[in-house]
């Protein structure tokens, strides 16, 4: 009962409290801030970092579980210009944390193409995106035809 009750009041909570200004019934989104590390895939080679990366997640509609998320003001090469890349209708599960306090929408989705703009960009498929919206936020996707990988994370570093 416990889990229903925790499930329920963080649907309601996502749907109604993370609404943005200019949102409309129907829909939520949220705003998270952390790290940005892009890395080469085949040798781990860390190539960027942002430490104040913000990431939206846009529920358009809360009656169907898919979401967006946008990568907001972001490049992953020092050359390259900051660019808004979204990742649209991606379809989640909803799960309760270990601690039964925290709702988690999980995601691991292949063979997504990303928009600037609302235009596609084909020739920069990612292989896969996944993560996990709760706490923390952790969202990562592979390109292997770029040979980079992207990791965001709300989570703090812990010092040693």
């Amino acid at each position: 009962m416990k889990k229903i009750f925790v499930l329920a009041c963080g649907v309601v909570l996502f749907a109604t409290s993370c609404l943005s200004g200019g949102g409309s019934a129907g829909t939520s989104s949220a705003d998270y801030s952390g790290r940005l590390t892009v890395s080469e895939i085949e040798s781990g080679k860390t190539t960027y970092t942002d430490d104040k990366a913000v990431v939206t997640v846009q529920i358009p509609n809360i009656i169907e579980p898919k979401f967006d998320v946008i990568f907001n003001n972001i490049k992953f090469a020092t050359m390259m210009p900051k660019l808004n890349i979204e990742f649209e209708s991606l379809p989640f599960a909803t799960t309760v944390s270990e601690d039964e306090t925290t709702l988690n929408y999980v995601f691991n989705v292949k063979g997504v193409v990303p928009t600037i703009g609302g235009v596609p960009y084909d020739k920069y498929k990612v292989d896969s995106i996944k993560g996990c919206i709760g706490r923390p936020v952790t969202i990562e996707f592979w390109m292997s035809s770029k040979d980079q990988k992207v990791h965001f994370t709300t989570a703090k570093e812990e010092n040693n």
